[in-house]
C-alpha cells in the first residue's frame, strides 16, 4: 500500500523452490503466478574449476613446452562456454597434454552438478542422484553413525582452506553432533587452540541454552543480527584470539566477509551468547551461502524436494551427499507397494528418490481464488461473508433439492414392494383373527 500510494514499483526478488517459510508463507510463489514473472534459469553457483588447468598450462608455456604463451593468455580470455572446447581441442594436439587434459577433467569439471542441481529443482530427484551415483558423490551408509564418521573423514581430508567448505544436516542434534565430530579434528591437527579456550553459554533461536567450548582457532556463526557489535543472523569466522578487556571475556573474529562498516574483524563478548560453531550448519542456516564444497547429511524424513535442492546447491565446485540407509527404508509408506522388496542399491535409491521429489511448497488463499462464476445466481449483489453465507445457502438449497428427488424417486420404485408387504400384513392379521 505505501508504494502504491506513493506512485512507485514494487520489485520482489526470490526463488519459490527453495526451502518454506517456517510460519505461514507461499506468498512469493502465488504473486508470480497472478502477476506473471521474469526468471533467470542459468545456473550461475556450479561451475567448472579452470584455474588448476590453466596454471599447469602457464607454468608449462613459460618452460616453452605445451601451449605458447599467447594461447595460453587466448583460453583465459574465453567464455566458460567456449573454453572447455577450446581446451580440449588444444590439448588433444599432444598426448601428455591430453593425458593431463583427462585427469584435470575428471576432478575440476562440474558442469554435471548444473544438471543435478536443476534437476532436483524441478522433481527428477532419480535423474540426479544418478549423475551424484556415477561421480561418486552419493554414499549410502549403514548407520547414523558409520554415515557421520566417513562424512567427517571425507571433509578433513579436502584440502579447501576451512572457510570455504561446509557441512549441511537436518536437525539441530545433528549439527551438534557433526560440529563435535569435526571440532576434534581440528583440534587433532592443531588448528584448534584447545586449551587456550573457555566454556561459553549459547542461546538457541527458542530461547535454549547450552554450554559449549570455544578457543582460537574454530569457527563461529553468529545467530541473531546485532549492529553495535558488528555481526549478523548468519555471518561466519574464525576466533583469532581470546580476549579479557575489563575482566570478560571477548573472541576477537575474523569475519569470512566484511561487515556494513566495511570491518573484517570484531570484538565479540562471550556473553552474547547468540552463536554456534560454524563446522556443519542447519540447511536453513547455509541457505543464500556459496562454498567451494559441501558435505551434506541427508535425513530421508525430512530431505523432501526443497530441502534438497538448497542442500544440492550450496558449493561451486562438489557437493557430497551421505544418506543413513538404514532410516531410510526402501519402499515409500505412501505407495502401497509390497515392502518386501530386494534390499538392493538400484532399490534404496528409488526409495531415496521417491521422498526428494516430493514438493513441500506452501501455498495461500491466493492460489483457490479461481472459484466458479455464479454472477447469474441471486448471490451476484451480495459481497463479502454476505456473500459467502450465500453461496452456502445455495449449495444447501442444492443438495436439499437433489436429496428429495432422490427419496421421490425412490420411492416410485419401491412402491410395488410396500403395497405387496401391506397386503401380506393384511392377509396375515386377518388370518389370526379367524383362528
Amino acid at each position: 500500500e505505501a508504494v502504491w500510494a506513493a506512485g512507485g514499483k514494487l520489485v520482489a526478488v526470490g526463488d519459490p523452490k527453495q526451502l518454506q517459510p517456517i510460519d505461514a508463507g507461499g506468498i512469493f510463489g502465488s504473486l508470480m503466478r497472478l502477476h506473471g514473472k521474469s526468471e533467470i534459469s542459468n545456473i550461475q553457483r556450479q561451475r567448472t574449476d579452470f584455474e588448476p588447468m590453466l596454471k599447469w598450462l602457464d607454468g608449462k608455456s613459460r618452460r616453452g613446452e605445451g601451449l605458447s604463451p599467447d594461447k595460453a593468455q587466448a583460453l583465459r580470455e574465453l567464455p566458460e562456454d567456449a573454453r572447455m572446447a577450446a581446451l580440449e581441442k588444444l590439448c588433444e594436439q599432444d598426448p601428455k597434454l591430453a593425458k593431463a587434459f583427462g585427469r584435470w577433467r575428471n576432478r575440476f569439471d562440474f558442469e554435471w552438478m548444473r544438471e543435478a542441481v536443476e534437476a532436483f529443482a524441478t522433481g527428477s530427484a532419480k535423474e540426479a542422484l544418478g549423475l551424484l551415483e556415477s561421480k561418486g558423490r552419493l554414499k549410502l551408509v549403514s548407520g547414523q553413525n558409520a554415515a557421520c564418521e566417513l562424512l567427517i573423514a571425507a571433509w578433513d581430508k579436502d584440502k579447501t582452506p576451512i572457510e570455504k567448505k561446509t557441512i549441511v544436516a537436518a536437525t539441530r542434534a545433528e549439527v551438534a553432533e557433526l560440529n563435535l565430530m569435526a571440532r576434534a579434528k581440528m583440534i587433532e591437527r592443531g588448528a584448534v587452540l584447545d586449551g587456550q579456550g573457555i566454556e561459553a553459554e549459547i542461546i538457541h533461536r527458542d530461547d535454549t541454552r547450552a554450554e559449549k567450548r570455544f578457543a582460537p582457532g574454530d569457527r563461529i556463526v553468529f545467530t541473531l543480527n546485532d549492529r553495535t557489535l558488528g555481526v549478523a543472523n548468519g555471518v561466519s569466522g574464525t576466533i583469532l584470539s581470546i580476549e579479557h578487556p575489563n575482566g570478560s571475556a571477548h573472541f576477537k573474529v575474523e569475519l569470512d566477509d566484511a561487515n556494513e562498516r566495511d570491518e573484517k574483524t570484531v570484538m565479540v563478548p562471550a556473553s552474547f551468547g547468540r552463536f554456534d560453531h560454524a563446522y556443519c550448519l542447519t540447511n536453513h542456516k547455509s541457505q543464500g551461502r556459496t562454498f567451494d564444497s559441501a558435505y551434506v547429511l541427508a535425513n530421508p524424513s525430512m530431505a523432501d524436494r526443497e530441502w534438497t535442492y538448497v542442500a544440492a546447491s550450496r558449493s561451486r565446485f562438489a557437493t557430497t551427499i551421505f544418506v543413513n540407509a538404514s532410516a531410510l527404508g526402501l519402499v515409500d509408506p505412501e505407495s502401497h507397494r509390497d515392502s518386501n522388496a530386494p534390499k538392493t542399491r538400484a532399490a534404496a535409491i528409488e526409495a531415496l528418490a521417491s521422498r526428494m521429489r516430493r514438493s513441500r511448497a506452501k501455498g495461500t488463499t491466493l492460489d483457490y481464488d479461481d472459484a466458479p462464476d455464479i454472477s447469474h445466481e441471486p448471490l451476484a449483489g451480495l459481497r463479502g461473508r454476505d456473500r459467502d453465507m450465500g453461496t452456502v445457502a445455495t449449495a444447501t438449497r442444492t443438495a436439499a433439492a437433489i436429496s428429495s428427488k432422490a427419496i421421490e424417486r425412490a420411492r416410485a420404485l419401491l412402491a410395488p414392494l410396500f403395497a405387496n408387504a401391506s397386503t401380506a400384513k393384511a392377509q396375515r392379521n386377518g388370518g389370526l383373527r379367524s383362528r
